[in-house]
């Protein structure tokens, strides 16, 4: 069954091309503006006002975009193929583990070495900004360390994913309807209202700036795996 559970999570990660190109282009995109800032900067123009957001961040589509693609074309291409949907399911989740995972690694590789490696030239440098932007940095992920970042950094990513994974798949039905009218509700109406404002802002400090760490990947992990468990009723009755 492991075996099974494999070659799915094989058969999404290869299959989502355009997730993969659109990650390239964006991650490269970020890189080379940096290294044209470097270069100039090296041949004396003042780029001190200029500001980068880091290629790492890039690799946050991956994960996301995968989640988009994944149960709206590549079950359909599956079933098609005589493949099960209780294989898809957990397949489907290794996926997002390793391209959360992945993605995380990457990530923080480049923020303590290329993105080190920038602000340590001072190219960039203001009294108040180191001039280059990594979302790690953002959401003080790297306050323990490189090991405590990529855990923040992978559940949140695998909360995110299995969140778009549960939205994409309901599409199509009136559930996926309502829950798209139920956000944009969400988003219109909470801000204005302060208790309503007070909880969503609480919600996205949950998981992402909560000081305990230990609670804020616990609690992205939990959120991820209910999101998921959720698709799992809605995969069992979607349309081929």
């Amino acid at each position: 069954m492991n075996k099974i559970k494999w070659a799915v999570a094989k058969i999404n990660i290869r299959q989502i091309q355009v997730a993969w190109l659109v990650t390239l282009i964006v991650f490269g995109t970020l890189l080379g503006q940096t290294i044209v800032m470097l270069i100039l900067a090296w041949r004396g123009m003042d780029m001190s006002f200029n500001s980068e957001i880091s290629c790492g961040c890039a690799l946050w589509l991956l994960p996301v975009m995968a989640a988009i693609f994944i149960p709206a074309r590549n079950f359909r291409r599956m079933m098609n193929l005589g493949g099960k949907r209780e294989s898809f399911f957990w397949g489907s989740l290794m996926t997002y583990v390793i391209l959360a995972a992945g993605a995380s690694l990457v990530n923080v590789v480049l923020y303590y070495t290329f993105d080190a490696f920038v602000k340590s030239t001072g190219v960039f440098y203001m009294d108040w900004y180191s001039g280059i932007v990594n979302l790690i940095e953002v959401f003080g992920w790297q306050t323990y360390g490189p090991a405590v970042a990529f855990l923040q950094q992978f559940a949140f990513l695998f909360l995110t994913a299995c969140f778009v994974h549960l939205f994409s798949a309901m599409q199509g039905r009136w559930y996926g309807t309502a829950l798209a009218i139920g956000l944009i509700a969400m988003i219109c109406v909470f801000p204005p209202i302060e208790p309503l404002r007070n909880v969503l802002a609480g919600y996205f400090y949950l998981i992402m700036l909560y000081p305990v760490t230990v609670v804020q990947i616990a609690v992205c992990i939990a959120i991820g795996l209910a999101c998921y468990v959720l698709s799992k009723p809605v995969i069992a009755r979607k349309l081929i």
